[in-house]
Formats: C-alpha cells, sequence, structure tokens
C-alpha cells in the first residue's frame, strides 16, 4: 500500500469518525489498514460481555418444576400416610388441614346448640 492510499484512508476514517489525524493512523495501524473494523469500532465499541447469573429458566420451566415440586410433596405425604396405615402399632397422625377444623368447630356448636 502506497503513502497516497494510507492518507486517503486515514481521511476517509477522520471523515467518518471525529478521530484525529494522528489517532485514525494509531487505529488503522492496530487494525491493518482496515478501515471498515475501524469505523465499525468507532459505531458499536466493543463491551465486556457480562454473563447474568440470575434465573433462565423459561416460564414454562418454571411451571413444571413448580408443579412438579408440588406433586413430589403430595406423593411424600401420602407415602407416609400409607407407611402409618401399615404399620398397626400406630394410628396415623396426620392431621385435618386447618379450614376443615374451623368447619368442625361451627358443626359442633351448631349440634351442641340443637341438644340444649
Amino acid at each position: 500500500m502506497n503513502q497516497t492510499d494510507q492518507e486517503r484512508i486515514i481521511h476517509l476514517v477522520c471523515r467518518q469518525t471525529d478521530y484525529s489525524l494522528e489517532y485514525s493512523k494509531q487505529k488503522l495501524e492496530q487494525n491493518g489498514y482496515d478501515y471498515v473494523k475501524v469505523i465499525k469500532e468507532y459505531m458499536q465499541p466493543v463491551k465486556p460481555i457480562v454473563k447474568s447469573s440470575a434465573n433462565t429458566k423459561t416460564v414454562n420451566q418454571q411451571i413444571y418444576s413448580a408443579l412438579r415440586s408440588f406433586l413430589d410433596g403430595s406423593n411424600n405425604d401420602l407415602s407416609a400416610l400409607n407407611k402409618q396405615r401399615s404399620d398397626k402399632s400406630q394410628k396415623p397422625t396426620l392431621k385435618p388441614p386447618r379450614h376443615n377444623i374451623s368447619v368442625m368447630n361451627t358443626i359442633v356448636e351448631e349440634n351442641e346448640d340443637v341438644s340444649s
């Protein structure tokens, strides 16, 4: 590449960017006088790639993992109940859900009022 071609490329980079003559020449020397690379670097500077460590699961994966964990918990509860039932020396110690207790209490109170 002769001197006039280098000067034309340097001026071309200066027109397309806000680089000075010296800085344009330095950048062109770093990139082997490839003016396209220099201009692209000016337009979109290389940013460091930062990998996100946030939750990378898709919505479907999140839904199915929640469903699996719920079903696994239910299966574990059922296994524990069956184990207690199979063991004749122990009575099942499972408690009814809390909302059933309040319903049962109101039924018992109504029955007590009727019998009194």
